[in-house]
């Protein structure tokens, strides 16, 4: 929020080799030794008329052989920042399915077997046995060539407790494409993520050759990057993820098709692109980046990264928008009261600290009834100071109350948010908070409601409920009858849906639609 975007530009070149149609790019990169970005327009233009005619030539060329390691098998966090990165899924979504992988599925011929290895786990061990196996199975599929000299051993996190291996398939054998017939879309996709990630962890690295080329035109440097692989290794089977903080601009001279150059070699200007940027603030964290500075400051375990995830998002301490997670105004509230109020628990060594005592606890170094006393004498005397001066926290509404004037507090009771009057107990007066579905009552014309049974279940409600009883458990189709021009709902009878006019008093009815077992699951969530 405090973020200042500030104004620059980028130049890039279109070049060719001579007589050459095929094209890569030059990106503007610095004026003689100053590397800087360009600043304004003025100066883009000027740089522009430099370039536009001007001679392009190869200053420099530069190549280098490098190689791509493969990432450790998955331990919980990654297994969640994966998942969400690449299928979409939250942190409770993906162990609610990996626990079903845990747990077992019946794989017809086989039975019911637990297609992974235990899924809360901070360490990325495997047993040296299991890992020889691969090595036989990689070289069977794959080629001798795929596998390293010697069996990986990746390194544990310094907190990590190693109570179990890393995440694995459990057989190596049951492909994804063997057993897909067995699982569902969410169970494949994630034991697909599993399996593939293990295998690529036991096999080769890639080998690429990088090269960087400096171009000269008008008296400045562009600049051309590529990358050639002569050895896929590991990325035969494991697709590589682009971390989502990571600079979009190197995007721009990084070259999927990249000519062999040499120095002082002239290239074909086809074209100068100008483009205004604005820099960009730091992402907003996502499900995957918070578990990650999660991980790396300490915070939690592998069996607490997704309930942390839910109970902020469940007390609307954060509104999931896209895949951000964005801080609402109650949020905002009660960090600065918790802050403020209790400095040492909000620290962020605190939970890591707390997490290595209660190791030693275990260990025998450290007397627990001492530890956990000087923790609470500390932490009760925080709390009383708190509550002589904290000022209980309000979220208002735009709503006035009808019966005393004052605007209505948004407060929360066991079937959800409602609207209350702070003169409590002098104004009694509550209402539920009214979510208009932007459809006019069909009985008397009022603004028709969203509501939710005490079970969640969703329907519509005119808003002079009890005075008018119109209710329907249809979902509006945005469309609006024939007849007599009220809206229409979908309704689900007996597997089936049909399409019928919100009015009673109207017999319009659609053509029976064939449901989906999916659409009838999941009604109540639309």
């Amino acid at each position: 929020k405090a973020f200042i975007p500030v104004e620059y530009w980028n130049l890039t070149l279109k070049l060719s080799k001579i007589n050459d149609d095929q094209i890569f790019h030059a990106k503007y990169f610095c004026t003689g030794e100053n590397k800087e970005r360009i600043a304004d327009q003025t100066e883009a233009e000027k740089i522009y008329n430099d370039v536009k005619n001007s001679v392009v030539t190869v200053k420099s060329v530069k190549k280098a052989q490098k190689k791509k390691y493969p990432y450790a098998p998955f331990i919980t966090s990654t297994l969640q920042q994966d998942a969400a990165n690449k299928l979409g899924f939250t942190t409770s979504k993906t162990m609610k399915v990996a626990q079903e992988l845990y747990e077992g599925v019946e794989i017809k011929g086989i039975g019911s077997i637990g297609l992974i290895s235990y899924m809360r786990t901070d360490s990325t061990r495997i047993s040296s046995d299991y890992q020889l196996q691969t090595r036989d199975f990689i070289i069977k599929n794959f080629g001798a060539d795929y596998i390293p000299s010697s069996l990986p051993i990746y390194k544990n996190n310094s907190n990590s407790q190693d109570a179990h291996e890393a995440i694995r398939p459990t057989d190596f054998l049951l492909t994804p494409t063997h057993i897909a017939s067995n699982l569902t879309k969410e169970q494949l996709s994630l034991y697909a993520l599993i399996y593939n990630r293990y295998i690529a962890s036991q096999m080769a690295p890639a080998i690429m050759d990088k090269t960087t080329v400096d171009i000269e035109a008008g008296g400045h440097i562009f600049k051309a990057c590529g990358n050639i692989v002569q050895f896929k290794g590991y990325l035969t089977i494991y697709e590589e993820h682009k971390p989502e903080d990571e600079d979009t601009d190197a995007e721009e001279y990084e070259n999927v098709y990249l000519p062999k150059l040499t120095n002082k070699e002239q290239l074909d200007l086809k074209d100068v692109q100008k483009a205004q940027k604005f820099t960009l603030p730091p992402s907003r964290y996502t499900e995957a980046s918070l578990v990650k500075m999660l991980e790396e400051k300490g915070i939690g375990r592998p069996n607490t990264y997704a309930p942390i995830i839910n109970t902020i998002i469940k007390r609307e301490y954060v509104r999931r928008e896209k895949k951000a997670l964005h801080p609402t105004d109650l949020g905002t509230t009660v960090n600065d009261l918790m802050v403020r109020s209790f400095t040492k628990l909000l620290d962020y060594g605190f939970t890591a600290k707390m997490e290595k005592d209660l190791d030693s606890i275990e260990e025998g170094k450290i007397d627990w009834i001492s530890l956990i006393d000087g923790f609470y004498k500390d932490f009760i005397r925080q709390v009383e100071e708190a509550d002589k001066n904290t000022v209980k926290i309000v979220v208002e509404s735009d709503v006035i109350c009808d019966k005393c004037g004052k605007k209505m507090v948004i407060k929360s009771g066991r079937y959800g948010d409602f609207l209350a009057c702070p003169g409590y107990p002098a104004c009694k007066n509550i209402k539920p908070i009214n979510q208009e579905s932007g459809y006019k009552c069909p009985k008397c014309g009022a603004n028709v409601i969203n509501k939710k049974t005490k079970k969640g279940i969703k329907f519509l409600s005119c808003e002079n409920y009890p005075a008018c009883d119109f209710s329907s458990w249809g979902i509006p189709t945005g469309k609006f009858c024939p007849k007599c021009n009220n809206f229409l709902v979908k309704l689900y009878e007996n597997k089936q849906a049909v399409v019928k006019c919100s009015s009673d008093k109207c017999d319009y009815a659609s053509k029976i639609i064939k449901v989906s077992k999916k659409d009838e699951d999941t009604q109540t969530d639309e």
